[in-house]
């Protein structure tokens, strides 16, 4: 598919997935990552790695979940709402999948908004919850680029968790946002 999608296990009748998107767009800099669970097994089944744009990527989520959604399954997930994340997450409600997505509790007053919000608090536990799951061996990556991450992920001189210069961390918080969905599926 061009390289931007990857498919590793094809839609089960009746399967239940968790998926995430960590949203970026431009030439240079960081990518766009939207990594789809199994469930039940944990196995990743389907990814979306590039720097398309991000109507590209909303309609390239969507279209991957339908497949998925085609033979009876259940996909839960959602964007990361920060930065880019916004349209992202606003065209994916645009496209129909509003009621299956989690949408972030807003504050007083406001009204609920769709997507994740990675902070300095919820970056925390994402990245906290992603290592139990690496050192218990309970993440299964597919492709080469996630193990490179995860690889040169490293915490800087004031103890926080960062890619090393040159890489990136696409991956991880595509993988880390993936466990915060299984927790509200």
């Amino acid at each position: 598919r061009g390289g931007l999608v990857r498919i590793w296990a094809p839609p089960m009748v009746g399967g239940r997935y968790v998926w995430f998107a960590d949203c970026a767009w431009g030439e240079k800099g960081s990518f766009g990552c939207f990594l789809m669970e199994d469930f039940v097994t944990r196995d990743t089944v389907a990814e979306i790695y590039g720097r398309p744009s991000l109507d590209e990527f909303a309609h390239a989520i969507r279209s991957l979940i339908g497949e998925y959604e085609d033979r009876g399954g259940s996909v839960y997930g959602a964007p990361e709402r920060n930065g880019e994340g916004q349209k992202v997450a606003d065209k994916l409600v645009e496209l129909g999948l509003g009621t299956k997505m989690y949408w972030h509790d807003a504050q007083a007053n406001e009204p609920r908004k769709p997507g994740w919000i990675t902070d300095g608090d919820s970056r925390t536990t994402m990245l906290t919850d992603l290592e139990e799951r690496v050192r218990t061996h309970r993440v299964f990556p597919k492709c080469i680029d996630e193990i490179t991450e995860m690889l040169h992920f490293v915490r800087d001189e004031k103890g926080k968790p960062v890619p090393q210069p040159g890489f990136h961390s696409d991956h991880i918080m595509a993988r880390a946002g993936v466990g915060q969905m299984r927790k509200h599926a």
